[in-house]
């Protein structure tokens, strides 16, 4: 998939100074991101759907205070499609039953997550699976995917009213639907930081592809955050960018609980347009709003 190429890339854009869509974080406070990829395989009838994400929140130096990953890999056929994550399937992935693995993805994945926590990107990408010296043994699943999702989400990184005491949890959501020829596929993800009940951080994102002979293999798809204003929305539409909407909806998840976020949503399942979100937020976004309250009670 070229990743190494994409973890260079990545890692000269965050020691150049640049960023994506969210405004860069100050070395005075904590920020939160999200960032990940889609590559998706062309076969007979179908074909297969991976993507790994992960979330990240940091110190005012750069050092990842918390990480959560997870990731997809989806069989695609006409026919009932299995949409869980890896860390929804746990055991049913099947690493271990069916690889002879010994510890499942999720594990693996966890034992990267507490070994990239107190890191720097730079370290984190000279980090080897299952070296003594830097991951406790057990991770033995390929790095790259998961070193090339942090490098992705701490380019993303924003400012956030963090607490030094949080939590950090990532929820995923895929959708692939039919179309003549192929399918459309969606990534949704949404981070978010918590303290005690009530959510201190939040951001979401989302990549979008498509799945069919004609397009072929394609890898590392931008998202939209990526994107930015390149996505078109603030020019076709002359309002406000997907990346802004976004950032609105994630300022009023700020301060509240599950139950307070479900409430920014009208029963029609739009934004109760009593709130000033509603102004800013053109695109439908109760889809987001459900992701941010089910990665609040991760």
């Amino acid at each position: 998939m070229k990743k190494v190429s994409v973890l260079l890339l990545c890692l000269s854009l965050l020691l150049g100074g640049c960023s994506f869509a969210g405004e860069k974080p100050s070395a005075d406070g904590f920020s939160i991101g999200v960032g990940g990829d889609l590559a998706l395989t062309v076969s007979d009838g179908g074909g297969t759907v991976e993507a790994t994400w992960a979330a990240v929140t940091l110190d005012g130096n750069g050092r990842i205070l918390h990480c959560a990953i997870d990731a997809f890999n989806i069989a695609v056929s006409e026919g009932d499609l299995d949409l869980r994550s890896k860390n929804e399937k746990k055991e049913e992935y099947g690493m271990v039953a069916w690889a002879g693995a010994e510890k499942e993805w999720y594990e693996q994945a966890a034992i990267f997550c507490e070994a990239v926590e107190g890191r720097t990107l730079e370290e984190v990408m000279s980090l080897k699976a299952d070296s003594a010296a830097d991951l406790t043994t057990g991770c033995t699943i390929s790095l790259d995917p998961l070193q090339h999702a942090v490098a992705k989400a701490v380019l993303q990184a924003a400012e956030q009213p963090l607490t030094a005491d949080h939590r950090l949890n990532l929820k995923l959501k895929a959708g692939v639907t039919a179309k003549e020829g192929g399918y459309d596929v969606t990534i949704d993800a949404a981070a978010v930081a918590m303290a005690e009940d009530k959510a201190t951080a939040c951001m979401v994102d989302c990549v979008t592809g498509t799945l069919s002979a004609e397009v072929g293999n394609s890898y590392d798809n931008r998202s939209k955050r990526e994107l930015g204003y390149a996505y078109g929305m603030a020019a076709v539409t002359g309002k406000l960018e997907w990346f802004e909407q976004m950032d609105a909806l994630q300022a009023e998840v700020v301060g509240k609980t599950a139950a307070q976020v479900s409430g920014l949503l009208a029963e029609n399942g739009k934004i109760d347009p009593s709130l000033d979100l509603a102004s800013k937020a053109t695109v439908y976004i109760g889809g987001q709003v459900a992701l941010i309250v089910a990665a609040m009670s991760v």
